[in-house]
């Protein structure tokens, strides 16, 4: 930590996550982005990564830590969140992965995130969306029927705009403090400014968005 201060050139952060995913025992060998998929006992067992973060922010070293939600298992996140150490997490929220938030089968068969966000809503944790296009899939030319199906969603939610729609279900979501956008141009930056400028879409309850993302997985299926 020392190190990664000095090549900051700062003393402190506001600001630590763990990107390591979690899960309730450590798979052998198995890796997930950045580095080995974690064990509970490595994360909230004694000497763990609960206990680093608590010396680093008892140190005044750090404010706040936190961890990624994203590719660990839900029922390992869950244990984590309710030590009530983690003030934040990193959770992949979109209409192409919305099981972080709502209760719908995965569409095209993807991973369950376990309605993470309510659960940390709930703890008064804080939600850093991530993914919130579905890594471009609701923007990019659709390489469906499921990912058509999700565009004209997103669309029909933005009232003709699938970049507004796909950001307010993300935004609009209760729980979720923040989207983190990727971008790999500045229009993509103009394009998100733009966006929450000129002010989100109004979102239908809970049970039509749900109802609306079956079916549209139905009518992908049956194509």
């Amino acid at each position: 930590m020392d190190a990664s201060l000095r090549r900051l050139r700062r003393d402190r952060v506001d600001m630590l996550i763990l990107h390591n995913r979690v899960a309730g025992c450590r798979p052998a060998g198995r890796r997930v982005g950045v580095g080995p998929v974690l064990g509970l006992d490595d994360v909230v067992g004694t000497d763990g990564v609960l206990d680093a973060f608590g010396e680093l922010i008892g140190s005044g070293t750090v404010t706040a830590c936190g961890l990624t939600a994203f590719g660990g298992e839900p029922a390992a996140v869950a244990e984590v969140l309710a030590t009530g150490v983690p003030s934040v997490i990193n959770a992949a929220l979109s209409l192409a992965e919305p099981t972080a938030a709502l209760a719908v089968t995965p569409p095209g068969g993807g991973d369950d995130h376990g309605q993470v966000i309510p659960l940390a809503a709930s703890l008064g944790v804080g939600v850093m969306a991530i993914r919130v296009f579905g890594s471009g899939r609701l923007l990019q030319p659709a390489a469906g029927p499921l990912d058509a199906a999700l565009q004209e969603l997103a669309a029909d939610l933005g009232q003709g705009d699938a970049y507004l729609g796909a950001l307010s279900f993300v935004l609009g979501t209760p729980g979720v403090s923040t989207a983190i956008i990727g971008i790999s141009e500045s229009g993509h930056a103009r394009d998100a400014a733009d966006a929450v400028s000129a002010g989100l879409a109004s979102l239908p309850g809970r049970d039509d968005l749900e109802e609306r993302l079956r079916a549209a997985s139905r009518l992908a299926l049956s194509l």
